[in-house]
């Protein structure tokens, strides 16, 4: 009832709109979770985060709260407090503008006209160019052989979402890097064969061209045609002398029109980018959607804001009051969630696993494995309830096969979330987000084949085990029925009590008899722990890994040149 009082008071204070103070207070409230009008610590970073528009450290958070409550002073800011503090010190909080996606036939119009208005532009310049002599008296042109190809180079790409644009550096070095050694291939046929035999000098300059993308890895398709294209211009205009100014005119004739045509065509593909950008049609999105594009973004920071509006439009937001469940253990679950604020209590069998918080992910199972609809766990929402942006998992993964390029990136993310769970050992938690990094690099360096969306089932069958000093994995002539990848710590390997060899991180343990090369699964050596600290594995049950791969048989092809890999090196060892 106060807000519109509030609101226009504040405006007449600071000399600012009442828009302005508006969306402010609506940030505020989005803020404050517990609805008591204040903000307090735990709320602070997002209302700061989300009002900046920026990522801050901890120690920066911790500089701004002291500086709105001194240590002596009541820990909460009030939305006044906040909104002056603000104006005081920095830009008043700005909703997100993000682009439309533009339609293709839009790229295609704008592509076609950058272009035909560069192969104009040029034909005027060469006119007025061809008025001018070279070194031996030949008139100067700036036509580059063949201009066709240098277009549908540029053209196919920008329809793909590259530009060609003079800000594409690898682009600008590939064309150049192959026009230029193109023109210098058909120089050097013509100065080997000359005039007399077209066919063969047009043959070698081809045969010159490919060799050149080859050596250079430049990719230039129509590489051949350029270069026959260059001696048919070239031939009928150079002297027959072959001296420095034979040289000079060849240069004139086939590099200068190259790069110059290159270059100007580059400048074409940027002013067509340009307009693109300069015309498109953008949307603002409300403080709400504002607020949950950041969210998103923390989940998904490799996304662009456009890209972020796009999969929250896809989601619906839903509020869950404290103990209210969201996944049911051993029951279909067919949604997938991102946590905003509050926090989810994790429980696996009745007993308290983890608690998920901020930017967690959860139904990432069943999403990354359609095949499996039953819920792993049972989670609900603690105390204070939790916000969260929901999607249904059918359409999720239909939006991420019509958004190919986009879709790739979400389900990097959702697995590298479920991948970081599963190496922490099944979300209990007990290894720092750092750690988790490090023994998922050493996963990936174990089976480099394996994809983002493969290696979390590969992971549903493997239980995170540490092993204390002494222990044995394997006993010679002993039976043996499991796998195992080292995450950290090291391990002797000992044949009839001698030590043959060391193992450490990402070392496979048990790979002969996964493999079948040990009579009746009987361990060949006996690896045993020597560190104090112990060692970290991730364990396979090679009955539960062979029923894996047979089911799938992608899976299989992937891994099983890592264990046959590592079980040559072993015996080559």
């Amino acid at each position: 009832a106060q807000s519109p009082s509030i609101i226009r008071r504040l405006s007449a204070q600071y000399g600012c709109s009442e828009d302005e103070v508006e969306r402010s207070l609506a940030v505020f409230r989005l803020a404050d979770r517990s609805n008591n009008g204040v903000i307090e610590r735990e709320e602070f970073t997002q209302l700061v985060e989300r009002t900046l528009q920026v990522e801050l450290s901890p120690k920066e958070l911790d500089g701004y709260w002291q500086d709105l409550c001194p240590g002596n002073g009541p820990q909460r800011i009030s939305f006044e407090e906040w909104f002056g503090w603000v104006r005081r010190n920095y830009l008043p909080f700005q909703e997100l503008t993000v682009d439309v996606p533009v339609p293709e036939s839009y790229e295609l119009i704008t592509s076609a006209v950058g272009v035909a208005l560069a192969i104009y532009v040029l034909g005027q310049f060469d006119a007025i160019a061809s008025s001018f002599r070279g070194l031996s008296g030949t008139p100067l042109t700036l036509w580059a052989p063949p201009l066709g190809s240098v277009v549908v180079l540029l053209f196919g790409p920008g329809l793909q979402g590259r530009r060609g644009a003079i800000s594409d550096t690898d682009a600008v070095r590939t064309v150049l890097v192959a026009c230029v050694g193109c023109a210098f291939c058909a120089m050097l046929a013509i100065y080997s064969f000359g005039g007399d035999q077209p066919a063969i000098t047009r043959a070698a300059a081809a045969s010159g061209s490919l060799l050149w993308m080859r050596s250079t890895r430049s990719l230039f398709a129509p590489a051949g045609a350029f270069a026959c294209l260059a001696v048919d211009q070239a031939l009928p205009r150079l002297p027959p002398v072959r001296d420095w100014q034979w040289v000079a005119e060849g240069v004139q004739l086939i590099v200068v029109p190259a790069v110059v045509g290159s270059l100007f065509l580059f400048a074409a593909q940027s002013a067509a980018v340009f307009l693109r950008s300069k015309f498109a049609w953008q949307e603002a999105l409300s403080i709400q959607d504002t607020w949950l594009v950041g969210e998103l973004r923390s989940a998904f920071p490799s996304l662009p804001k456009r890209e972020l509006s796009k999969l929250l439009r896809e989601a619906e937001e839903v509020y869950y009051k404290p103990r209210s469940v969201l996944t049911d253990q051993g029951e279909v679950n067919p949604y997938i969630w991102l946590v905003v604020s509050g926090s989810l209590v994790v429980e696996v069998g009745g007993q308290v696993a983890s608690t998920l918080e901020r930017k967690a992910i959860i139904g990432e199972v069943t999403f990354l494995d359609p095949k499996d609809k039953l819920a792993t766990a049972t989670v609900y929402a603690n105390t204070g309830g939790a916000r969260t942006l929901r999607w249904s998992q059918d359409r999720l993964r239909e939006f991420c096969e019509e958004e190919a390029a986009l879709g790739e990136k979400v389900m990097a993310a959702i697995s590298e979330e479920l991948i970081e769970k599963m190496v922490r050992g099944r979300g209990a938690g007990r290894r720092s987000p750092e750690e988790s990094v490090r023994l998922l690099a050493q996963l990936r360096k174990a089976f480099p084949q394996l994809g983002m969306a493969e290696v979390p089932r590969f992971l549903k069958v493997a239980d995170s085990v540490t092993y204390s000093e002494g222990s044995c994995l394997t006993t010679q002539g002993i039976e043996n029925r499991f796998l195992w990848l080292v995450l950290s710590g090291s391990l002797s390997v000992n044949v009839n009590s001698q030590t043959v060899a060391q193992l450490s991180d990402g070392a496979l343990i048990g790979e002969a008899t996964f493999l079948g090369f040990a009579a009746e699964s009987l361990a060949s050596a006996t690896v045993r722990v020597d560190e104090e600290e112990g060692v970290q594995t991730l364990r396979w049950s090679q009955d539960s890994l062979r029923s894996l791969l047979v089911e799938d048989a992608g899976l299989r092809d992937k891994l099983m040149p890592a264990f046959s890999d590592e079980l040559l090196r072993h015996m080559r060892g």
